[in-house]
């Protein structure tokens, strides 16, 4: 338990939006909405939304900001997985899921590197 809570501090002290690696960003978002959003919007419902998005972006996104030289960008993302998968279990809008997967793979395929319309020609 100890090395997982070393890890997760690791984790908080080190903000990262994962630029050039598509698969630990999308572990990372993935563990964000539904580890952060969605287990505790299924465990106290709709009432928690508010504090649950808030206490986050207090606790997690402002020190990174303010501490760790964190980036506006990359916390606007992570906020936005915690609200999407948090509110979408919260009142059982299901194919918020799925647009929530898409948002992920989206991130994904940009961190891939493969250029494409978006590759700065």
């Amino acid at each position: 338990m100890t090395r997982f809570i070393h890890w997760l501090a690791r984790l908080w002290r080190t903000p990262s939006d994962f630029e050039g690696s598509p698969l630990e960003y999308a572990i990372n978002q993935l563990g964000h909405g539904y580890l952060i959003g969605g287990l505790p919007a299924a465990i106290w419902g709709p009432e928690a939304l508010v504090p649950l998005i808030l206490g986050y972006l207090a606790v997690v996104e402002l020190p990174q900001l303010v501490f760790w030289r964190g980036r506006v960008a990359d916390g606007l993302e992570d906020a936005a997985h915690v609200a999407t998968v948090a509110v979408a279990v919260a009142y059982g809008l299901w194919p918020a899921l799925a647009a929530h997967g898409l948002f992920v793979a989206a991130g994904t395929v940009a961190r891939m590197n493969i250029g494409g319309q978006d590759g700065g020609h």
